[in-house]
């Protein structure tokens, strides 16, 4: 509820209770963290600073063991310290840990290319994915999605389109064009006057189907009609 304090018992020594109080207080003086309510910090909802990772278990500094069920972030699948996983890292940056791939090459990047290229989908008629664009995280990759395709209708001579369809209550991201293309309004609400005009359309939800339809038969639901336009830039601009 706000306003009132949720303090996590402490199962651990007083030291361990204390060595989390300090930790939490260091951070607050310094940091900034994302989708977060700063104000709910320390209070409402206190700082669980970690002192390392064990599998699918972050380890607190109060003594608590805590199971990473979001992984993360949905970044660390393979679980926390993973021996082979540490092993590969130090390997590889005890050789290059990094070189800019404009205008330089490196084994790693050409293999891990290869790799994913191998079992990429092909379908008859169309020609095989043959080329592999690397960026650092996924709303990087978002945005070198976006720039990637208004750039093949640019070589096309089609410099014209300038708006994307994406899918109604997606995420994608909290960079300016990954927020153009979601549609979540707690993240892009605020920031509605930076973004690029986008065309949302009804996602084949499972959730979707009709009451008393399995969940197989949404997505042979007869399809809503795509909003015009002026009414879908109107629908959320007004968000």
């Amino acid at each position: 509820m706000h306003g009132r304090t949720h303090e996590p018992q402490i199962l651990a020594d007083p030291a361990a209770a204390q060595s989390a109080i300090q930790w939490r207080t260091r951070d607050l003086g310094v940091l900034w963290h994302p989708c977060t309510q700063m104000r709910e910090h320390p209070d409402v909802l206190p700082l669980v600073p970690i002192e390392r990772g064990d599998g699918a278990w972050l380890l607190g500094y109060d003594g608590r063991r805590y199971l990473d069920g979001v992984s993360s972030w949905w970044t660390n699948l393979h679980g926390h310290a993973e021996p082979r996983i540490a092993e590969a890292i130090a390997r590889q940056a005890r050789t290059l840990e990094q070189v800019i791939l404009a205008g330089f090459s490196h084994a790693p990047a050409v293999e891990l290319a290869e790799r994913l290229l191998a079992p990429a989908p092909r379908q008859p008629g169309r020609a095989p994915f043959t080329k592999v664009f690397y960026a650092d995280n996924g709303s990087a990759g978002v945005e070198v999605a976006l720039k990637m395709a208004f750039h093949w209708f640019r070589n096309r001579g089609e410099p014209g389109r300038t708006k994307f369809v994406a899918l109604e209550n997606g995420y994608h991201g909290e960079t300016l064009g990954a927020l153009a293309v979601g549609d979540i309004p707690l993240y892009r609400r605020i920031y509605a006057p930076l973004l690029a005009e986008a065309l949302f359309a009804p996602s084949p939800d499972a959730y979707q189907a009709a009451p008393g339809k399995p969940p197989r038969n949404a997505p042979r639901a007869p399809p809503t009609p795509l909003p015009t336009c002026s009414t879908a830039i109107r629908a959320r601009s007004a968000r």
